[in-house]
């Protein structure tokens, strides 16, 4: 059935109007993307005064409650100083990288390096502090204006200098700019005064009268000698070098609320008329300043309207306006018309499924809604619809077409699923095919061969139809068939025995007649990165591409073995949806998606993205829906019309210098429970120390692209850890979290929107430092320690063994000395008894000798064994031995003897040597006495408090009857013997008595 442009009011209205005016004309919607920013984003408040741009490409907002900070995603307001200030002014320094605040208490010199915030007191004899005007010499100084009338100069020092002050009160100055040549331009509130041009070499004041009564809203440079100057009713241009003023008459009767430079194009919203309190409609105008044209930007109108107000505006290098006004802040993007549209409308959404070309030019649209042709010569679209009578003349919603030379074959998920429109008559037509039609369902994509054979993909697996025999079967030889996966798109192999079928469950190679070859998924080996594949393509050098639904795009390697995935995270395509593809002349390919369009190139490996900033009717694109065109030009339908484009022209767009920058970054440790923030990161190479891999690291990152934020892309990596790049997922923002201990390298890489790479890296050296006792010192310390202390027990003990040693060896000399000499003489003795003869006298006499030896040789046994003997290490046991020994050796002599030990209070073990020697002391000292002196009485005097205070005395009566006594060997080895105890020994001789003392402390 067709339907003329009479018959069909609306729709045909449509087509033959608006759609033959887009496709011919190739306007594309020229209205910029816009979005307003405000309370709801996270700004501190929707009353924006003043916004700037810093070289690192962080966008500084200031408003009525606080400086923000936006880097694409959200607001920040890093500075508790300005966190709740009203700010008026916000000026930059781009050579040393400040930020010049003024606000109602002053101005505020922010510098984001050191993350710090300067307070510049004024001078209390100003008589106030709200900032009224600022500006900077980047460099130099910066010009700050009070609402008290003083104008101060604030140099490098941060050191304020009042340079002029109004003679009256009530003026001040209210707008501020300043040239190259140091001429500061202010405005007096007083409208008849006009401009006040200051001279800072001079410190002179020049006034210029505008004419017209009329408040000044807007001072803006031009360049180093022309000034603009905007009124309510007025423009102006200021020669400031002439001082001539120029009348813009073209701008007269508009209200120029807000200017602002950018090039030699000069931006300003203006108003219709000012009405009571507010201004009405409003407008952005463009004013070039070289040829006088003013001309609009399109698509305001609906953001742009009466009673809001306008303070402040810019725009950066990628051509993004921004405008700050009382409800917010605008981002206004300006369209850029790349592409040519087709059947768009939005009051009438026209979801292109599929497009063909005739030889002839005639084109063929199949949609949701029905068929659109277009016919050449005439210049016309006609719309064409299939109604059934059985479905309550429901359109036919179409999925695929084919052309031939006398019909259109059509594939679609309604009844009658698979149909042919014919050319001539203009009329749908069903096939008769003889087998029924019982067995076909939705179809989805249809593919002829070389055979002439028109293959069907259906919801319910593949069937091909004869149109020579008119016979419509179902692709079902054996059981390795498909079965019945939804089949999205059929291609014709290498082998033309063979077909490649895209299907909702993977891609299958399938022989004509004998099944399926191979089939690749999620589970086979190499594994898809989805089932559901709406593109099949093999080209030229084998590889297999296959676009899929949240896979992105997988590259199949001619044997089949190895498998490439290019996706949104890791090479910047636009979305992982990828619905249609198409190949340009010199090797690149066009991807259609959900969200934009993308251009591979596979030389440098990278995407280049379009969305409808740059002309495309709409993101949104259709699967089946592309084509490319005997002449090389391209189309792809989208769920509201379509676009056509020559690749070569749009590849033509330069790519932006987009840079990467990083936020002050946060730190945490675990250990100590504190957060500190890192101002001064650049990204270079900057350094960071970890105490602990439980420290916690949190970069926010950002992108000077603006253009659409939310679609960056943020890569990183860690060297040492991971060289492979891995992607943020989410917001922009780097965590790290248990690093182990070491040196590491993390390196960021940011990706625009339209998928190209950032021009600059982020680097951070990244130091966990080790606590001291995991460090190789410590355990070489701890090394050392432990050989020392294995050094000092082998030492402990090669001494114990050495005294053994001594200790045995001076039993065995004492023995030999002592012992054998006595049992030598013993033997002797006897052998004399018994070999000669010896008289009863003699004999008795040796008998008592021999008696005699055999008791000292005893006792000298017993003192050799008591002195080695542990047991005897107590001081008891050697006051006793003192006392046994002198009755044993004193008494038979009849020697009187007093022993005074007195009372032993230690419980200490003595040591060895001290008691050994004290022991030797003793006997040397008594064998001295009797030895050598006629002694009746002998009296000893022992003392023991510890090792360090004892006292031993030994006193006998009558003289020594030899000078051995005095001078002899004993004394000397007694003196010997308590040197090697640390005592001291003395002696004396006094009224025919010998006193021997041994003294160490001072024992009571």
């Amino acid at each position: 059935m067709t339907y003329t442009l009479s018959m069909r009011g609306f729709i045909k209205t449509y087509c033959c109007v608006v759609a033959i005016m887009l496709f011919f004309t190739g306007i594309a919607d020229a209205a910029a993307k816009i979005e307003l920013l405000d309370g709801s984003s996270g700004l501190s408040s929707n009353f924006v005064t003043a916004i700037l741009k810093d070289r690192r490409g962080l966008m500084w907002i200031g408003t009525q409650n606080g400086l923000n900070i936006y880097a694409g995603y959200n607001f920040i307001r890093p500075y508790p100083e300005l966190k709740n200030e009203f700010i008026t002014h916000l000026a930059y320094d781009s050579i040393l990288n400040t930020i010049w605040v003024g606000t109602l208490r002053g101005v505020y010199i922010v510098q984001p390096d050191q993350g710090s915030v300067q307070y510049v007191q004024p001078d209390t004899a100003l008589g106030g502090s709200e900032v009224s005007a600022l500006c900077v010499v980047p460099g130099e100084a910066a010009y700050v204006a009070y609402r008290s009338g003083a104008l101060i100069k604030v140099d490098n020092l941060n050191s304020p200098r009042l340079l002029f002050r109004y003679s009256r009160s009530q003026k001040f100055a209210q707008r501020m700019a300043t040239n190259k040549q140091h001429m500061l331009a202010s405005v007096s509130l007083d409208t008849d005064d006009g401009v006040s041009v200051f001279h800072v070499p001079s410190r002179k004041i020049e006034n210029i009268s505008l004419p017209g009564n009329s408040t000044i809203l807007n001072m803006t440079w031009c360049n180093d000698s022309l000034l603009f100057i905007a009124s309510r009713t007025h423009a102006y241009l200021l020669h400031t070098n002439t001082k001539e003023l120029d009348v813009l008459e073209r701008l007269s009767g508009r209200v120029m609320e807000m200017a602002f430079l950018y090039g030699d194009k000069l931006m300003f919203v203006a108003c219709g008329s000012f009405c009571g309190n507010y201004y009405a409609p409003d407008t952005l105008l463009e004013y070039n300043i070289s040829t006088g044209v003013i001309s609009q930007i399109d698509g305001m109108s609906d953001v742009f309207f009466g009673r809001q107000r306008y303070y402040c505006g810019s725009q950066d290098a990628e051509g993004i306006i921004w405008i700050g006004t009382n409800r917010g802040m605008y981002k206004i993007l300006p369209s850029r018309d790349l592409f040519d549209t087709v059947l768009y409308d939005d009051r009438i959404r026209i979801s292109t499924r599929t497009i063909i070309e005739e030889p002839n030019g005639d084109m063929y649209v199949g949609s949701s809604y029905g068929l659109y042709c277009y016919e050449a010569i005439a210049g016309s679209w006609t719309s064409y619809q299939y109604m059934d009578p059985g479905t309550h003349k429901i359109p036919v919603a179409i999925t695929d077409m084919l052309n031939d030379s006398d019909y259109v074959y059509i594939a679609g998920y309604s009844i009658p699923y698979f149909f042919r429109f014919n050319k001539r008559s203009r009329r749908f037509e069903k096939i008769l095919h003889g087998n029924g039609n019982s067995t076909l369902s939705s179809s989805f994509s249809l593919f002829r061969d070389s055979e002439g054979i028109i293959w069907i993909g259906t919801s319910r697996g593949l069937m091909y139809y004869n149109p020579a025999t008119n016979s419509l079967l179902p692709h079902k030889n054996n059981i390795s068939d498909i079965e019945n996966p939804t089949v999205l798109d059929i291609k014709e192999g290498a082998d033309s025995r063979t077909l490649w079928l895209a299907t909702n469950r993977g891609v299958y190679h399938v022989h004509k007649k004998e099944g399926v070859i191979m089939c690749f998924n999620k589970k086979s080996v190499p594994a898809l990165s989805a089932n559901e594949i709406y593109v099949v393509d093999e080209d030229e050098n084998g590889f297999l591409w296959l676009t899929t639904n949240g896979g992105g795009i997988n590259v199949l390697s001619p044997d089949r073995t190895q498998i490439r995935y290019l996706n949104r995270e890791n090479n910047g395509l636009s979305s992982d949806i990828v619905y249609g593809m198409l190949w340009q002349d010199d090797g690149k390919c066009w991807f259609s998606t959900s969200n934009g369009l993308s251009c591979y190139n596979p030389v440098e490996n990278r995407f280049s993205n379009f969305y409808t900033t740059d002309g495309l009717c709409n993101n949104d694109f259709n699967y089946n829906s592309y084509m490319k065109g005997r002449d090389g030009k391209m189309y792809f339908g989208s769920v509201n019309g379509l676009i056509s484009f020559y690749p070569q022209q749009v590849n033509s767009i330069e790519e932006n210098n987009a840079r990467l920058f990083v936020l002050p970054v946060s730190k945490w440790d675990e250990q100590t429970k504190t957060f500190t923030t890192i101002s001064n990161l650049k990204g270079d190479g900057d350094k960071i120390e970890l105490q602990s891999p439980s420290a916690s690291l949190v970069f926010n990152l950002g992108m000077t692209d603006y253009a659409d934020p939310v679609h960056n892309i943020f890569r990183y990596r860690i060297l040492g850890l991971f060289d492979d790049w891995r992607s943020l997922s989410g917001e922009p923002v780097l965590r790290l979290h248990g690093i182990p201990y070491g040196y590491y390298t993390v390196e960021i890489q940011g990706i625009t929107s339209r998928g190209f790479v950032a021009s600059n890296l982020l680097q951070f050296v990244i130091h966990v430092k080790k606590p001291f006792y995991s460090t190789v010192w410590f355990y070489l310390l701890l090394a050392m320690l432990s050989v020392g202390l294995i050094s000092l027990f082998f030492l402990f003990k090669y001494r114990n063994l050495k005294k053994m040693q001594l200790m045995r060896l001076q039993i065995s000399s004492n023995l030999h000395d002592e012992v054998g000499s006595l049992l030598t003489s013993i033997t002797m003795f006897s052998d004399n008894l018994r070999f000669n003869g010896n008289t009863g006298p003699e004999k008795d006499a040796r008998l008592e000798r021999i008696a005699g030896l055999s008791r000292e040789a005893t006792i000298t046994m017993s003192d050799i064994l008591w002195s080695v003997d542990a047991r005897n290490d107590m001081p008891e046991s050697l006051s006793e031995r003192i006392q046994e020994y002198a009755e044993e050796l004193l008494l038979p002599l009849n020697i009187e003897l007093h022993v005074d030990v007195g009372e032993i209070h230690s419980r200490q073990r003595m040591p060895l040597e001290l008691r050994q020697q004290l022991y030797l002391i003793f006997k040397e000292a008594v064998n001295n006495v009797v030895k050598h002196a006629a002694v009746t009485k002998v009296g000893i005097t022992f003392r023991y408090h510890d090792a360090t205070m004892f006292f031993f005395c030994i006193t006998n009566n009558g003289a020594f009857t030899s000078r051995q006594g005095v001078q002899g060997q004993g004394l000397k080895n007694i003196h010997m013997r308590a040197r090697k105890i640390g005592a001291t020994m003395f002696y004396e001789t006094k009224d025919n008595a010998f006193t021997l003392t041994v003294r160490k402390g001072v024992v009571t």
